[in-house]
């Protein structure tokens, strides 16, 4: 145990930071683990010593010579500005694709800088593991919390979930949600969570809200609106539901207290996420459930038909005519210009039948807490290009993409995209090739002012405003005595009054979003507006709308834009 306590301290230890005139940077160590989904966050310190001059910091990590054929990702870069006396801690995220990273070149003002900084890529290939990885608070014994899950003693290729002890207190813990993407569970010290600094709390919160999974050793909060449903009764371990996610909490302050079930309970939270996203999604299975084209195979027959076609008209027949008019010499110009003929053929077919137009497709579905303005996405996006789009796809910087794609699949067609990190997430070339359907899972947590208003009128009844600024199709509310009432058709701002509905609400509020989370996002969305009392409790609404106001397309101006949104709402109580 000591020398693997050695070793353990020696992999951690920070790596000595390189100079750059007045600039100091420093690459965080990362940590011995293999994700299969989510983002790993390679973390670097910038330390301005002027006391006078700011600098803007551009991080490329990149390969140092060409990239390798079997490589998903080609360059993940990220500018910054560094204040005069400042220290800034950057992230570059990478998505659970094939890199072969091995160093990050840094430019200051523009300038390339000689010296590199010695970072290899975590993740070269992409392995789908069912496994679950959990990311564990330093304070608490990591031996007796393996004995419990029943690993201790097991290699580490053999281990049914693997544990990650943090190397910092819960102080110095990342502050944006996406570094815990990668993880199906966390487990934190009620003490600890308790006198961590608010950015930290708030990012594992969203993580909770966005699929993730909690356990907290000790009597500690939970985070509202979430807590004022009553837990699930499972004996002294009690359990919220947290958005899509679960918030366990275990009173009794020491996990070798927690019971076998105890511990079964929260490791089936954890092997849910862990199964949803290590189940593979090709490029064709995505473009079946979600259709962005009719079809991606090659006319085989009819290239033979205009290559056999081609092949007599410039041989055989093209010979005979010239013979007969005895100007073969002809065959000079004849040649090249059926040739330029059937290269327009092929052309104007190509631009006939799909034209230049880019069809782009969304189906959504937000949690909205109208009392903390977060709003937490799920969408499925899927677009289709004739022509390669090299400007590829802008998103929000608090989202998190899943590329569906055959990442396991030997001899498959990798190709270099480009990531960069800044004010947008720009994915850019590569992401949308010619001809292949490209189909993403996103995940977003922000905040949002939209609101669905209501009112009280004058004969007793019900009255709702349209504050999201588009189209409800059809609208679902359950108000505080537990009664379900529905609308149609509010334009936005417009005023309606809403009808009784004859459905009951949901049994334990807030379950069926993680339903939704851990299975098929398309058919879970879809069937939302088929039998929305599963989601309705006292207090909270769901509105089917015509546009995704949640979900902005990632690309500019597509030509065929086809929008599928589903919006749960927290109202305010009153006096909020």
């Amino acid at each position: 145990m000591l020398v693997l306590a050695l070793l353990l301290a020696a992999s951690l230890r920070p790596a000595a930071a390189e100079t750059f005139g007045n600039l100091s940077i420093e690459a965080e160590p990362m940590y011995s683990e293999t994700p299969t989904h989510g983002y790993l966050d390679y973390r670097f310190i910038i330390v301005n010593r002027s006391a006078a001059q700011g600098h803007e910091v551009t991080l490329e990590f990149s390969p140092d010579g060409s990239v390798n054929r079997s490589s998903d990702l080609e360059t993940i870069r990220r500018v910054v500005f560094v204040g005069p006396g400042a220290e800034v801690s950057v992230s570059l995220f990478q998505p659970c694709l094939a890199f072969d990273g091995d160093s990050v070149k840094v430019s200051i003002d523009g300038r390339l800088q000689a010296n590199v900084l010695p970072v290899r890529s975590a993740l070269t290939y992409l392995r789908r593991d069912r496994n679950p990885l959990v990311f564990m608070d330093r304070s608490l014994d990591l031996d007796v919390i393996e004995e419990k899950l029943g690993i201790k003693d097991k290699e580490s290729y053999s281990r049914e979930l693997h544990v990650t002890e943090s190397a910092t207190q819960m102080g110095k813990w990342p502050t944006s949600w996406l570094s815990y993407t990668r993880y199906d569970g966390v487990i934190v010290a009620a003490r600890e969570y308790g006198g961590a600094p608010a950015e930290v709390k708030g990012a594992l919160v969203r993580y909770v809200e966005a699929g993730g999974s909690l356990l907290m050793i000790g009597d500690g909060e939970v985070p509202a609106p979430w807590s004022a449903a009553p837990p699930a009764p499972r004996d002294s371990l009690r359990t919220w539901a947290v958005g899509f996610g679960r918030w366990h909490v275990f009173p009794g302050g020491q996990p070798q207290y927690m019971s076998d079930d105890q511990w079964h309970e929260v490791r089936k939270a954890w092997e849910e996420g862990a199964y949803f996203w290590s189940t593979e999604i090709s490029e064709e299975e995505a473009n079946r459930r979600l259709p962005v084209t009719e079809g991606t195979a090659i006319p085989v027959r009819a290239m033979f038909l205009l290559i056999f076609a081609f092949t007599l008209a410039i041989g055989p027949i093209n010979l005979w005519v010239l013979s007969r008019m005895k100007r073969k010499i002809w065959i000079f110009w004849t040649i090249p210009l059926f040739s330029l003929a059937t290269c327009a053929v092929i052309f104007g077919y190509a631009a006939f039948a799909e034209g230049w137009n880019i069809t782009a497709k969304t189906v959504s579905f937000t949690v909205l807490d109208e009392t903390s303005h977060r709003a937490t996405t799920l969408a499925w996006a899927g677009f289709y290009s004739p022509l390669t789009y090299s400007d590829g796809f802008r998103f929000t910087p608090d989202t998190e993409v899943t590329l569906c794609a055959s990442t396991y699949r030997y001899n498959r067609n990798a190709r270099g995209r480009e990531i960069d990190w800044g004010h947008v997430l720009h994915l850019g070339q590569g992401w949308l090739a010619a001809r292949v359907p490209t189909h993403l899972m996103v995940r977003r947590c922000e905040i949002r002012r939209e609101r669905l208003s209501t009112k009280t009128l004058a004969d007793g009844g019900l009255g709702v405003v349209n504050g999201f600024g588009k189209r409800i199709k059809r609208l679902w509310l359950c108000d505080p005595k537990g009664e379900i009432l529905h609308g149609q058709d509010l334009e936005p701002g417009q005023e309606r009054r809403l009808s009784r509905d004859s459905r009951s609400t949901a049994a334990q509020p807030y379950e069926a979003l993680r339903d939704l989370y851990t299975n098929d996002w398309l058919t879970r969305t879809r069937e939302a507006g088929r039998d929305p009392s599963r989601l309705l409790s006292p207090g909270t609404y769901l509105a089917q709308l015509e546009a995704a106001p949640f979900f902005e397309v990632p690309l500019q101006n597509p030509t065929e834009l086809r929008e599928e949104s589903f919006v749960f709402g927290i109202m305010k109580g009153d006096g909020e």
